[in-house]
């Protein structure tokens, strides 16, 4: 009797939550560079984001994914990176409800994308800019194939606008030789900040722990047989699960030792974590749970007895 009475008033629940969950709009994933802002936005009684900027005060649609399904087969925006002039963004487009999907490029001026097309790209890697906003780096997953497993041995590939994925060089593969070696495992990828003259390499997976490596931008190996002179910094067993550079230092967030999380640097011309000077201290009653870098200093957020506490960490400490 309870089991029949659940089910007769399920279609009425669902209309309900229905109703309170389309009933409002949301904006999220913010970014801007250059003066240009791009941002997520699921209007009012909508049920799938929609990739937008703003001229001025007015907003406009830059991806509309309902306006792109055939029949039905159902498109989905994915991850999307801004270059760092503002002028592009790379994104990423999935459809039938997969999770692989295609890197597109679009002109955000114009509002048509650029021609740039590369496959097999997992919905939540997005495109790594270099600081001229001319070529990106990229994580590529293993093309379908009989016996093949998509989600191993990927690579990090580097792609210059207007060329063909085809020419697209592998700068972090599966060759045994390679200056970063990875596990089958591993989800490699190579970031460079804006105003940073050093890359940064990691390789992560289905746990947190990242292994991470930096080099000189000028040292970018583009032959394609992946000698970029790496300087291993972590390895799993550092427990390091987030990185970012500023200025001349490498900052790693770390459970090492520290099970609430402490915010560790090194330089990166030597980056010795035996020899890393402790930034933020392990706090014993709160989590370090998010760390975000601004011009000013780290905004950081640590979990307080289940609320959030909001503070900023000056460069100079």
């Amino acid at each position: 009797r309870q089991l029949g009475e659940l089910v007769s008033g399920r279609d009425a629940l669902l209309a309900r939550i229905r109703e309170i969950g389309l009933g409002a709009s949301t904006v999220s994933r913010l970014q801007t560079a250059n003066g240009r802002t791009i941002y997520t936005t699921v209007p009012e009684n909508a049920q799938l984001g929609k990739l937008a900027t703003r001229d001025g005060e007015v907003e406009r649609i830059l991806i509309d994914p309902e306006r792109l399904a055939t029949g039905e087969r159902h498109v989905a925006l994915d991850a999307y990176s801004l270059s760092p002039d503002g002028k592009y963004v790379g994104y990423i487009l999935s459809s039938g409800g997969g999770e692989v999907g295609q890197i597109h490029v679009m002109n955000i001026a114009t509002g048509k994308d650029t021609g740039d097309v590369i496959e097999s790209i997992w919905g939540e890697f997005s495109p790594d800019w270099l600081p001229d906003s001319k070529a990106f780096f990229y994580t590529q997953m293993t093309p379908p194939g009989p016996g093949g497993d998509p989600l191993q041995n990927m690579i990090a590939r580097y792609h210059v606008l207007g060329t063909p994925a085809s020419a697209d060089v592998t700068v972090i593969g599966r060759d045994a030789g390679s200056t970063f070696p990875i596990k089958p495992q591993g989800f490699p990828g190579v970031s460079i900040e804006p105003e940073s003259s050093w890359m940064v390499a990691v390789s992560g997976g289905a746990g947190v722990v990242q292994r991470i490596a930096v080099a000189r931008r000028s040292e970018l190996d583009l032959s394609g047989r992946g000698k970029t002179p790496w300087k291993l910094v972590a390895t799993e067993a550092d427990g390091v699960d987030a990185v970012f550079t500023h200025g001349d230092r490498l900052y790693l967030r770390t459970f090492k030792n520290a099970p609430n999380f402490k915010l560790i640097s090194v330089p990166l011309a030597a980056p010795r974590l035996a020899m890393a000077r402790v930034e933020i201290a392990e706090d014993p009653a709160a989590s370090l749970a998010n760390l975000q870098a601004a011009r000013d200093g780290i905004y950081v957020v640590h979990n307080v007895g289940g609320l959030a506490r909001l503070s900023r960490w000056a460069w100079r400490g």
